[in-house]
């Protein structure tokens, strides 16, 4: 080992030794994280002990007499009674509030119906749950088996108390805003310092819900429905809409979603964030009345205050842009449009293009085809220049194939003289490629905008009867591996266009052999993929194709002249240019062939 790499090697060491040393955490972080390991696994421990919640079951038979008979539960025993229902609404939802519990009985959105018409619940008392749970007093406490008092309501806020004794008590309250979706929630923990078993330095908060179905496409549904949580100082992430299982969050948690295809239920930590070791779940559900059961355990740090006061939020309603936005913390990103540059796009350019297009026309299939005239339109440059390289190319073609058949099985020679023969000619065989590639983050920004739009939902046009479901003009009867059990027209038509556009593509650019037939593999592929995607993307597709038809003719007619490109090439192939510092690409090629022993220049083997 020579001196330069021992000295290397040293330097890395004491590099990664300063990483390890300045990210350790402190002595006070090591004590706070045993405490909390340690309240962890007494709350656990207390959990088996505790009595279940009636709303544990979720989806029971119960009605709005509920009596509540709590026991040992030291003084809050006294806290029985029969259960209330009261309800505060605003313009966008109305939310029912009960006694038991002190909690969120169900919500109903007011702007949106299920796809059968009747009222869209996000979820109702029989299948939420909604409970703190800890120790007083050696007695394990768990506030949904407790009735709380109702003591203060106006026409948009309603508190609940929950008496310990005449100065000790846990109140709740809720209080809606208007013009938003949001919830603002409150949980004070008045005198209840040292009554609260000293040494568990956490509460425990479980929330779980059963989704009913929305949609009509229950299937579908499912597989867009799961948790989404953001840890601090991280990009929000989710459970695999295809997997039932818990995840334990290592870092403080500042929200968690349960995200259905076109709702969610949110509640969101403002003074804080939710203590590490939270855990969030999906659980499976057969009937096909529900989509899927969700649960999160939750931790709030207790500091044995006189006066503990934790501020939250919850979010009831649609996945959409704007509203999501306005409740902040990143919140939409629960709707999926795509990765980073896709995301962007459709931030920045489609969702306020079509919500533009909306104020025009109420009309959602010329909405769609308004986007799409002035996304083409945008892109017409592209099309123009990849068009105008293939005509090129389809000149040159001759040329080309009589290189490859000189050098038949010399495939290193061949790429080296047809480089040369674009070069002299002033052609780059990436004119076509480059303009294509360029369009490719509008298609995948338009691939998942359309499916994830609720403007879209329960809009039909034509044939389609909502626009954020596939389309069916005729029921199969039965199911086709890869295809399904309907017949989509709108994946029909994309994919007939999809076809000419193919063949006009081969037209121009004079393709033959194998690939002519490569280009016509992928619309049967689109066939059986598409078909049970939302008749707004196909439509949009099929849309597309039939533009950049029109595009195609009229460059072809008006702007692009074969004969005038023929001599422009062969002026190009006559005159005397100075010599150009090869690219990058071309300087590999030229040295690759040297080291085979081929002259870059005139494609003829050295000696």
């Amino acid at each position: 080992m020579d001196r330069n790499t021992l000295i290397g090697i040293t330097l890395m060491m004491a590099l990664l030794m300063g990483y390890f040393y300045y990210n350790s955490p402190s002595e006070a972080q090591l004590q706070r994280q045993r405490e909390i390991a340690d309240s962890i696994t007494l709350v656990n421990q207390i959990n088996e002990k505790l009595p279940t919640a009636k709303s544990d079951t979720i989806r029971q038979d119960t009605n709005i007499s509920i009596e509540t008979t709590a026991k040992n539960m030291g003084n809050f025993s006294n806290n029985s009674g029969t259960e209330e229902i009261t309800t505060l609404s605003n313009d966008l939802f109305t939310i029912d509030f009960s006694s038991l519990g002190g909690k969120v009985a169900s919500v109903k959105l007011n702007k949106y119906k299920r796809a059968d018409s009747t009222d869209l619940i996000l979820f109702d008392k029989e299948t939420h749950q909604w409970d703190y749970q800890f120790i007083v007093d050696g007695y394990p406490v768990n506030t949904a088996e407790l009735n709380w008092q109702l003591n203060e309501k106006t026409s948009n806020s309603i508190s609940y108390y929950l008496y310990y004794d005449s100065i000790s008590y846990l109140k709740q309250t809720y209080t809606l805003a208007k013009d938003t979706y949001k919830v603002a929630y409150n949980l004070s923990i008045i005198g209840m310092n040292k009554k609260i078993l000293p040494n568990n330095s956490l509460l425990t908060l479980n929330w779980k819900m059963i989704a009913p179905r929305q949609e009509l496409d229950a299937e579908a549904e499912r597989q867009k429905s799961t948790v989404y949580y953001k840890e601090d100082g991280e990009t929000p992430d989710f459970i695999s809409e295809t997997k039932y299982k818990k995840e334990e969050l290592k870092g403080k948690t500042e929200w968690v979603s349960f995200k259905q295809q076109f709702f969610n239920s949110t509640l969101l930590n403002e003074s804080g964030s939710f203590d590490p070791q939270s855990v969030v779940g999906t659980i499976e559900q057969k009937d096909q009345d529900f989509i899927k059961g969700y649960e999160a355990k939750l931790y709030l740090t207790f500091n044995q205050l006189a006066n503990e006061q934790y501020n939250m939020a919850f979010y009831f309603g649609p996945n959409h842009v704007p509203s999501l936005k306005k409740f902040g913390h990143e919140l939409d990103r629960v709707i999926p449009l795509g990765w980073v540059i896709f995301r962007w796009i459709n931030e920045y350019a489609i969702i306020p293009l079509f919500n533009a297009l909306r104020n025009v026309s109420g009309n959602y299939g010329l909405v769609i085809l308004l986007l799409t005239l002035i996304v083409k339109l945008a892109l017409l440059p592209l099309t123009y220049k990849s068009y105008k390289s293939s005509a090129k190319m389809k000149v040159l073609k001759p040329e080309i194939d009589a290189i490859k058949e000189k050098n038949k099985g010399d495939m290193q020679k061949t790429q080296v003289e047809t480089m040369a023969f674009y070069k002299k000619v002033g052609v780059s065989p990436m004119g076509g490629c480059l303009p294509m590639v360029l369009q490719m983050p509008i298609l995948m920004s338009i691939f998942f905008f359309f499916p994830s739009s609720i403007e879209l939902r329960q809009e039909s046009f034509l044939w389609a009867q909502d626009l954020s479901r596939y389309d069916s003009i005729f029921q199969l009867g039965f199911s086709i591996p890869f295809y399904g059990d309907h017949v989509s027209l709108f994946t029909l038509l994309m994919t007939i266009s999809t076809f000419l556009y193919t063949y006009m593509n081969n037209q121009v650019s004079g393709v033959t052999g194998q690939m002519k037939y490569m280009g016509y593999i992928m619309p049967v592929f689109f066939l059986g993929f598409f078909n049970n995607y939302a008749a707004g993307l196909t439509y949009y597709y099929f849309l597309s194709n039939m533009i950049t038809f029109t595009q195609q003719w009229a460059i072809r007619q008006f702007f692009v002249d074969e004969d005038k490109i023929k001599a422009q090439i062969a002026a190009n192939r006559n005159k005397k240019t100075t010599a150009k510092k090869p690219s990058s690409f071309q300087k590999r090629l030229e040295d690759m062939a040297k080291k085979r022993g081929i002259d870059p220049k005139t494609g003829k083997r050295t000696k």
